[in-house]
């Protein structure tokens, strides 16, 4: 396959000014409350005399990655939906269809476009943790990188979710917003069974839950259907893509 819409879209938005001092914003105050978590933690162990691999998950690794996961529910959107509203509010669908490439290459690329954005500020968010591992024993690695498979693995279902609302919106904040409420639905359908009805009732509820999959993985339970959850919401909004460009194209 050739990756030239792949490489053109790195191009244009990876070195976009916009990105970039975002990206620099997001990073410092991801690091400000990284050693703000790593100073309460040092309190913690201090008065228990103790350092765990239950309290580097609980003070530690799951408020950042937390953070971090609310950071990407909310940013990614604006980031990714412009690949596809960008090219309609320019009146560029129909040429760009008209490439060689077909509809499912095209959405491809621009999913993979948009994920390594996505990918390239958490690897800017996974410094800290990483250049904190001499603290720590290897005894306590497992949540640490289960903890950044998690978000890697969410960030491509917020990269598939915005991609599509680009396609149906030419506005950017139409399509950021849409996306918006799109993650939160994802993660209030398990908020609303779990305080005000009960999983018990409806069980097949929390399998759609995004907050149980992340939560079992932040905690190291790494499994097949979390694992499976990631792609197949990843496939199917991708799939959603292809199927509305695939309608532009036939006019």
């Amino acid at each position: 396959m050739n990756f030239s819409l792949y490489k053109k879209e790195m191009k244009v938005h990876l070195f976009r000014p916009s990105f970039m001092v975002v990206t620099g914003i997001l990073s410092l105050y991801l690091g400000v409350q990284f050693f703000y978590q790593l100073g309460f933690l040092s309190q913690m162990t201090q008065k228990s005399y103790s350092l765990g691999g239950s309290s580097l998950l609980e003070h530690l690794w799951a408020p950042y990655f937390g953070q971090i996961n609310m950071i990407l529910l909310f940013t990614s959107p604006f980031f990714v939906s412009r690949l596809f509203s960008e090219e309609k509010r320019q009146d560029c669908m129909l040429s760009l269809l008209a490439s060689p490439m077909g509809s499912m290459a095209i959405c491809l690329q621009k999913f993979l476009a948009g994920w390594t954005i996505l990918l390239v500020f958490l690897g800017i968010a996974f410094i800290f943790p990483l250049a904190s591992l001499f603290l720590f024993k290897a005894a306590y690695l497992p949540e640490l990188f289960s903890g950044m498979l998690a978000l890697i693995l969410a960030s491509s279902v917020y990269a598939a979710i915005s991609l599509f609302s680009g396609i149906l919106f030419s506005s950017l904040l139409m399509s950021g917003v849409f996306s918006v409420v799109i993650n939160l639905s994802l993660w209030s359908i398990g908020i609303i069974f779990r305080d005000l009805i009960s999983f018990k009732k409806m069980e097949w509820v929390e399998q759609f839950w995004i907050g149980k999959y992340l939560t079992d993985l932040f905690v190291a339970n790494i499994s097949f259907i979390s694992l499976y959850f990631f792609l197949a919401f990843s496939f199917f909004f991708l799939f959603l893509s292809y199927q509305f460009l695939e309608e532009v194209e036939r006019g």
